[in-house]
């Protein structure tokens, strides 16, 4: 999955008009050991956070009663796992989903194509002149893949890291029947959701807390000082301006310049790759506060 993340991202980040790089082939080999390290951190808690709030009725129907578990709603599943990181590290959490995302939406779309294909070239067998619960049309899969559409990708997106693998790697009629499996689950609120949740006010009456408010009171200014695992990157620093940023004080849809960010994995890669990609040298844009409505 980080081989598939670096061959896809890293390609945005670094200078494609150089011919050097233009036909370069992406590696775990291509990075630094503290990007290897970010990116395999936040694909391990990703694969936890899956196994950790997947929930699945008909499987867990099947334990014995002492041992099944109860569905966990999005704002505990922050509050149980998002808040226990850095802000920073949230992000890299979603970065990762932004991306799994990004790979069910190119299958869900190779799907759709092949369908419509289908019913072009051969409309019989669809029963369109039949009754809707007759058609094939209008059975289950086909009305969710027409109406529920951004909630395929929030459940699919957490699934374990070996049913991922087999949607990546299904062709058209394997993905139908995958599909088809995980229709019961729909309903379920997952990471998607988590990371759209405020802290809980438990969050905000830390001692942690209580310091960066007075540092953000105060216009204190965080110096970027060197790559390392446990700190945060610069393109992460850059993005606040050079604020106090360390805690988990707000949810994701109350930093719109992220969204953009997350198309590259900007909390991943070393200051010297963001210094040559021409980041760090970017005006910032203040997103005025209606843009966040």
């Amino acid at each position: 999955m980080t081989e598939l993340y670096i061959r896809e991202r890293l390609p945005i980040v670094n200078d494609t008009s150089s011919k050097a790089n233009l036909h370069r082939e992406y590696t775990v080999e291509n990075i630094s050991g503290v990007e290897r390290s970010r990116l395999y951190r936040a694909f391990y808690r990703f694969i936890t956070y899956g196994n950790l709030f997947y929930f699945d009725d008909k499987r867990n129907e099947k334990k014995p009663k002492k041992i099944r578990t109860n569905y966990v709603e999005a704002i505990d599943q922050s509050s149980m796992f998002l808040e226990l990181f850095p802000a920073w590290q949230v992000e890299e959490l979603s970065c990762v989903n932004d991306f799994i995302h990004d790979q069910i939406l190119e299958r869900w779309n190779r799907l759709e194509d092949s369908l419509y294909t289908s019913i072009a070239a051969e409309p019989a067998p669809w029963g369109f002149d039949k009754p809707p619960w007759w058609s094939r049309y209008d059975d289950e899969v086909f009305l969710q893949m027409k109406t529920r559409h951004g909630e395929w990708q929030e459940y699919l997106a957490v699934l374990s890291i070996s049913e991922l693998r087999r949607i990546f790697a299904a062709n058209e009629d394997n993905l139908e029947q995958i599909l088809r499996k995980h229709i019961p689950n729909l309903t379920y609120e997952f990471l998607d959701q988590a990371l759209d949740e405020e802290p809980t006010p438990s969050a905000l009456l830390t001692p942690e807390f209580r310091e960066h408010e007075r540092a953000v009171a105060g216009g204190v200014m965080v110096d970027f000082q060197g790559d390392s695992l446990d700190k945060a990157n610069q393109a992460w620093l850059w993005a606040h301006r050079f604020h106090p940023c360390d805690c988990y004080v707000y949810c994701r849809r109350d930093f719109p310049i992220g969204e953009g960010l997350r198309r590259f994995g900007y909390v991943f890669w070393d200051s010297t790759r963001l210094e040559k990609s021409g980041l760090m040298q970017k005006e910032f844009v203040e997103y005025p506060a209606s843009s966040r409505e």
